[in-house]
């Protein structure tokens, strides 16, 4: 619901509590090209959401995770996250009274700011509604949700995300730029193609 000043307050969330058991590795640390996975996201993504959101946070397992985002001003929160629900919770819990979080998964370093900015737009249109971006018709990641699912955020459990609240439910879509922004690197040979296709060496087979 829009509030007296005609303004929607958006809160960005960045999930890093993982510890990338398919990766053999933290993922989002690997080499991209001569910079980390998670910081290659940030350069794509950060001037959009400074924009956009109230604050920027950065929910972290690994140390070094926590410095990239200190590093860049973001609103920093460390400490061991077992499964995805306890980051989830973690996230709304410092999104307070905002009107909606912004989730987004921290190895999708392909994800273009124009694609945010067409999601963030859509979510304003429809605050009342989630919104997500999709690829080639396929709902994924990021989504947005309003403060009407903060609850049921919080009450998720065990291994499950934000995106089995919205199997059923009314959600805005909003089809990304570029399918390949929807790739992820949870594995090298994953990692690989990606770092191909950001220095346009290859096209993805998505």
């Amino acid at each position: 619901m829009m509030r007296e000043d005609g303004n929607l307050r958006l809160v960005s969330v960045f999930l890093a509590g993982g510890v990338g058991r398919r990766f053999g590795g933290n993922k989002l640390l690997a080499d991209a090209g001569g910079a980390p996975v998670l910081a290659r996201l940030f350069e794509r993504v950060l001037p959009v959401l400074r924009r956009r959101s109230q604050r920027v946070f950065l929910i972290a397992h690994d140390p070094a995770c926590a410095v990239l985002g200190e590093e860049r001003g973001l609103s920093v929160i460390t400490g061991t996250f077992p499964q995805k629900s306890d980051t989830v919770r973690a996230a709304v819990q410092a999104a307070g009274d905002a009107d909606g979080i912004l989730f987004l998964q921290s190895d999708q370093m392909l994800l273009s700011g124009e694609s945010l900015k067409a999601l963030i737009t859509a979510w304003e249109a429809a605050p009342d509604l989630p919104a997500r971006l999709s690829f080639d018709g396929v709902p994924g990641s990021p989504a947005l949700f309003p403060a009407s699912y903060f609850p049921k955020l919080l009450s998720l459990s065990g291994d499950r995300g934000g995106s089995a609240l919205l199997r059923g439910a009314p959600v805005t879509l909003v089809s990304a730029a570029d399918a390949n922004e929807g790739l992820d690197a949870d594995t090298k040979e994953a990692l690989h193609q990606m770092v191909q296709i950001l220095q346009g060496k290859t096209q993805s087979s998505r």
